[in-house]
């Protein structure tokens, strides 16, 4: 597509550098963060495109233009000068705007300051351009050699005072958000995602949903988990365990991320689940259900509704109908309550997590509090969300009307409870209901938080709930996980 686009720009009379700009404007939403394609992609940019460019601009700089005279001096002289001067006037504006520090400050300009392939794309295209002839036939060309020579000198220049400069401040800025308390706190533990798989049809989906909910960059564990019965010899199920297990490996792989392949042998599956969340303190799991199976009337099945019952972790129960990356708008409805349970704040950064890596629009229902916390928690971590009230979870008609808002490309989530909390509501009972009539072409997730007095132990897989009253309740819960988690 950047190919085709930069040929039909250079038909229309435009550079081509155009074209692929805009081919990458249009295609960039489509591309998870932590996609396979992103991963290629920024290889293929970095380790070809991006040298070749520099290298081919280079060997077109003559170095000999700074030995004829002062002319190409002063031009390189004056651009670094303007480059330099208005990046560290616009972050200074930007800090006494927002009343940052002046680390801050200083961390802004030097991450703006650097300039690279962009600024030597558009010197390029005026190089090029011809505007007239010589007397001797020579070439007039709208920007001359010394503004080419100039620009690789301001590259050079601003790039080394980038560098620096942002080495200083972002050492500032760490040092400054550590307090007494958090060097004396015991390191936490890495999150551990947990992605049960028997099914060779969801495989694809479960990795790219667990990829998916973690940080980017984070040093999040993710195992993938598949349950032999112990009670039979099958060596056919033990040959389909290393298939799914060896799948699962590669395409984590693909997307440049580490998965621990785990094979089980035990009598229950759930029991078997349950072991390994408790041996290797899983904080997150996804459950998957097949692509064409309606959500039973006995809700989950054994299987998840055991699973939900003994595992203290952020559960998320997924069908798959389309790929994550062609979902455009996920519809989150959130019950009553919710901010009150455990668990609230790590599904919230799961939920963060997933708009950050697809670019999807993030449509919130919920009360008016929840809300407001949300709305706090954007302003500071920036993602595409609406939110919208609603608190009446048992009047059907609009219960109906959310559901038959949701279009093609939408997903459907739903934050969950199990009985006896105090997010749980009748309305979840007919929940499979609702999904089957009006939401059976689109992804659905079922999110269950974790919930105190479920599971045996399940305090010690969350770090932070220790901290909940001691770092200012729920806000510096939030705060502190997305600091470290997001």
């Amino acid at each position: 597509m950047v190919f085709l686009a930069s040929f039909l720009a250079k038909l229309a009379g435009l550079e081509d550098v155009i074209g692929a700009f805009l081919a990458g404007l249009a295609l960039n939403r489509l591309i998870p963060n932590t996609s396979a394609l992103m991963n290629r992609i920024e290889f293929v940019g970095t380790a070809l495109f991006i040298p070749f460019f520099l290298i081919g601009v280079g060997m077109l700089s003559d170095y000999e233009v700074f030995t004829r005279g002062w002319e190409a001096v002063w031009i390189a002289v004056v651009m670094c000068v303007v480059a330099t001067f208005g990046k560290y006037l616009a972050a200074l504006i930007v800090a006494k705007t927002l009343h940052y520090t002046k680390d801050e400050q200083r961390l802004m300009f030097g991450l703006s300051n650097s300039q690279a392939a962009a600024t030597l794309a558009a010197v390029m295209v005026g190089y090029q351009v011809i505007i007239g002839t010589t007397a001797d036939g020579e070439p007039i060309r709208l920007l001359n050699d010394n503004v080419l020579n100039g620009t690789v000198i301001m590259i050079l220049v601003t790039c080394i005072i980038a560098s620096f400069v942002t080495q200083k401040g972002a050492q500032n800025v760490a040092l400054a958000g550590m307090t007494d308390t958090d060097m004396s706190e015991k390191e936490e533990e890495p999150d551990s995602i947990l992605i049960p798989v028997s099914n060779d049809e969801t495989i694809d989906e479960l990795i790219n949903l667990g990829i998916t909910i973690k940080a980017a960059k984070s040093n999040t564990t993710m195992i993938a988990l598949n349950i032999i019965p112990s009670n039979r010899n099958a060596p056919s199920a033990e040959k389909h365990a290393a298939v799914l297990l060896e799948k699962a490996e590669k395409l984590a792989a693909a997307t440049d991320n580490v998965l621990k392949p785990l094979r089980r042998y035990d009598s229950d599956m759930v029991n078997g689940i349950a072991n390994v969340v408790r041996e290797h303190k899983i904080t997150d799991m996804v459950l998957g259900l097949r692509k064409e199976t309606d959500i039973s009337d006995t809700f989950l099945g054994k299987l998840t509704d055991g699973v939900l019952v003994k595992c203290a972790t952020t559960t998320l129960v997924y069908r798959p109908v389309q790929p994550l990356s062609t979902v455009q708008r996920y519809i989150v409805i959130v019950p009553m309550n919710a901010e009150r349970e455990t668990g609230f704040p790590y599904w919230v950064i799961r939920i963060w997590n997933l708009a950050q890596n697809t670019g999807s629009k993030m449509v919130f229902y919920g009360h008016r509090n929840l809300l407001n916390l949300l709305e706090d928690i954007k302003g500071k971590h920036t993602i595409d969300a609406e939110f919208k009230e609603f608190t009446d979870w048992n009047d059907s008609s609009m219960l109906t009307a959310i559901m038959q808002s949701v279009k093609e490309d939408d997903a459907l989530v739903v934050v969950m409870s199990r009985r006896g909390h105090s997010s749980y509501s009748r309305f979840m009972q007919t929940v499979p209901d609702y999904m089957n009539r009006y939401s059976k072409t689109n992804n659905c997730i079922l999110i269950y938080p974790i919930q105190a007095g479920v599971g045996e132990d399940e305090d010690s897989n969350i770090s932070l709930l220790g901290h909940y009253d001691e770092v200012g309740g729920l806000t510096g819960v939030l705060g502190k996980l997305f600091s470290n988690k997001f």
